[in-house]
């Protein structure tokens, strides 16, 4: 058990083996990385535009809801 643990801290996976046939795979838990919006590449893209949002999604959908 000391080596599986070992295998799965250094992110690799264990295959599991019955009677020399592969039964199934052992994977390490992939632990997601928590970043602010505020430091996301897309944050703050069209803060120079002056057009508002609402006519910026109004061009963007066109007519299709002007017909409800």
């Amino acid at each position: 058990m000391k080596e599986v643990l070992h295998a799965l801290s250094h992110n690799e996976d264990i295959t599991i083996l019955y009677h020399g046939k592969e039964m199934g795979i052992i994977k390490p838990i992939t632990h997601k990385v928590s970043r602010s919006v505020k430091t996301h590449p897309l944050f703050g893209i069209l803060k120079d535009e002056s057009t508002s949002v609402e006519e910026t999604m109004r061009s963007l959908r066109g007519d299709r809801y002007a017909d409800i």
